[in-house]
């Protein structure tokens, strides 16, 4: 059964590229649209993205958006107009047309639909495809619905070999070092990540459509989003950019020295201000912008929280930070770390957790987070380390793998001593078609206090019979992914386990045997080695990236993953 992939709508209005000897030079304009197919409803919101050649100049937009020939209402999504958003209330197809006008050159008109379909006929996926060293073809990320059925055949899918693009990232005549992040605009999980050589230069394999490029540099220099388009140049320039300032003061409000203060603005990172004896820093941003968040990191030997606040400032004001007065600090100093009445020699314990009033940003409520960490000497008794003076948890280590979390509650005092459980042992089955799954894999992925304490998934595999056995932290949250080596059942994801609520048996859901052959156009070789992954098309920040399943392409290209059969 070949899929019907939904492929990204991207109009190109191509404008000649020469108009003549005695007219202005022409210019690429294109639309892109996010998402590429929504379903019609009071709610569906659709993203009209602009794009345009690399050609100076400060551009002007002008959108109208149809359907049937009646006019549709559209609100602008950022402030220079270059994208709108309207709701697809109503399944049809959206007629959204675009002018651009800059001094100097010629720009056509493009004009391109979107249809909004009327529901879900199966599940909305995304394949994800990544050439194993990058050069064969850009990565392969598009839509697909996947159906209720056994099995689901994509056919052979070939990738666009894209184009090599090559340039410099300099300020004046300096080439400058720096991080790139190459992102279609309208399918920015494709992105394309290089850093450059040391005097600046790079290459990169695109799509042959528009980006936005996010540019890190090192040195003095401003982090900043730029675009490309098709044919453009791939010359980047970087400078100083604009001063952010403020001071940071501790909870008795004297200067707090040698903070590391940083800025998130419409996704573009600051450069990282250190702040100096009297609390001042200085940060750059390449551009002001609506949606900022503000990070602070003290001194680790401060004991202070790190502070973070996301909202909408004027960052041409100060920005000043100040920890809250009421925020006392206890020393763990002397605390005795002990398991089953005896010290624990060697043990570690990171003390975690959030404080809703832990100081302001710019007089706003600033969240605080806290995570320190303190290793017992022999006698299992802690050396002096600062921590807050707040309800938290502790996360003991007796070893790596030996863990457990327990409350610690430091509003008044510093308990004498802080007891760790035994790990927990656990017995699951884990089940497809009414039998065990022999080496079914069982990955312990850590929440709440485990992960704010940096500790990393764990593995667990069945044996013949599908049993597995093995331990939990005691206090500690899971996330489990459950996975079928055979691929006979789909991935099973359970949310928020603990050793009490841990079930004898876990049935993997029923399959959809997604496969397909992989290639690159114009390439007669198979593509070889490719990751393939199928992922949550809907979902946003860490659950967009986790992966349903995934393999890779064998030896001829071919690929079969097995995925949850959709809910009808």
């Amino acid at each position: 059964m070949k899929a019907a992939i939904l492929m990204l709508l991207v109009a190109v209005a191509a404008c000649g590229g020469d108009n003549g000897a005695d007219g202005p030079p022409d210019c690429t304009v294109g639309i892109a649209f996010s998402p590429a197919s929504p379903i019609a409803g009071p709610q569906s919101e659709v993203r009209a993205i602009a794009y345009t050649s690399s050609v100076p100049g400060v551009r002007t937009y002008a959108w109208t958006v149809a359907r049937g020939g009646a006019s549709v209402p559209f609100d602008d999504a950022r402030t220079d107009r270059s994208e709108i958003v309207f709701i697809a209330d109503q399944p049809g197809v959206y007629d959204v047309t675009l002018d651009v006008a800059i001094p100097g050159y010629a720009c056509s008109t493009a004009f391109e639909s979107v249809t909004a379909r009327a529901s879900d006929s199966g599940r909305l996926v995304r394949l994800h495809i990544s050439p194993l060293d990058g050069t064969a073809a850009p990565p392969y990320d598009q839509i697909i619905e996947v159906p209720d059925s056994p099995d689901f055949d994509l056919g052979e899918i070939n990738l666009d070999p894209g184009t090599n693009l090559t340039g410099t990232v300099s300020s004046g005549a300096t080439g400058v070092p720096a991080y790139l992040r190459f992102s279609p605009v309208a399918n920015p999980d494709a992105a394309v990540e290089v850093f450059t050589d040391a005097d600046g230069t790079y290459s990169a394999r695109l799509a042959k459509v528009a980006h936005d490029i996010l540019i890190v540099p090192t040195g003095p220099y401003a982090p900043r989003k730029t675009s490309w388009a098709l044919f453009g140049s791939g010359e980047l320039a970087v400078d100083g950019g604009e001063a952010v300032t403020g001071t940071v003061l501790d909870p008795s409000g004297a200067a707090l020295a040698g903070a590391k203060v940083k800025a998130l603005i419409d996704g573009v990172p600051s450069t990282i201000a250190t702040t100096a004896a009297d609390g001042s820093y200085s940060l750059q941003v390449s551009a002001f912008g609506d949606d900022v968040t503000i990070e602070v990191v003290p001194p680790l030997a401060s004991g202070l929280p790190r502070l973070s606040l996301r909202t909408s400032l004027d960052l041409q004001a100060p920005i000043d930070v100040r920890y809250a007065s009421t925020l006392a600090l206890r020393d763990l100093a002397g605390m005795q770390l002990r398991r089953g009445g005896s010290p624990l020699a060697g043990g570690k314990v990171t003390v975690v957790g959030e404080i809703a009033t832990a100081g302001t940003i710019a007089g706003a409520p600033a969240l605080g987070h806290v995570r320190v960490a303190a290793t017992a000497n022999a006698s299992g008794t802690l050396p002096s380390a600062l921590v807050p003076a707040a309800p938290l948890d502790g996360v003991i280590a007796a070893s790596p793998t030996d863990l457990a979390v327990v409350p610690l509650d430091l509003s008044t005092a510093v308990p004498a001593q802080l007891t760790a459980p035994s790990m927990l042992s656990i017995d699951t089955t884990i089940m497809n078609a009414g039998a065990g799954v022999e080496r079914a894999r069982l990955e312990l992925v850590p929440r709440e206090a485990l992960a704010l304490a940096g500790v990393s998934s764990s593995y667990l595999v069945a044996g013949a019979t599908g049993v597995v056995t093995g331990q939990l932290a005691s206090g500690g949250t899971y996330d489990l992914l459950v996975t079928d080596p055979a691929g006979d059942g789909a991935p099973l994801v359970v949310r928020n386990v603990t050793a009490s609520n841990l079930t004898s048996t876990y049935v993997l859901p029923e399959a959809v045997h997604v496969s397909g052959v992989a290639g690159v156009t114009g390439n007669p070789n198979p593509l070889v080695g490719a990751s393939v992954q199928v992922l949550c098309a809907q979902c946003e920040g860490v659950e967009r990236a986790r992966p349903l399943a995934e393999g890779a392409t064998d030896q001829g290209g071919a690929f079969t993953l097995a995925v949850p059969k959709p809910a009808l």
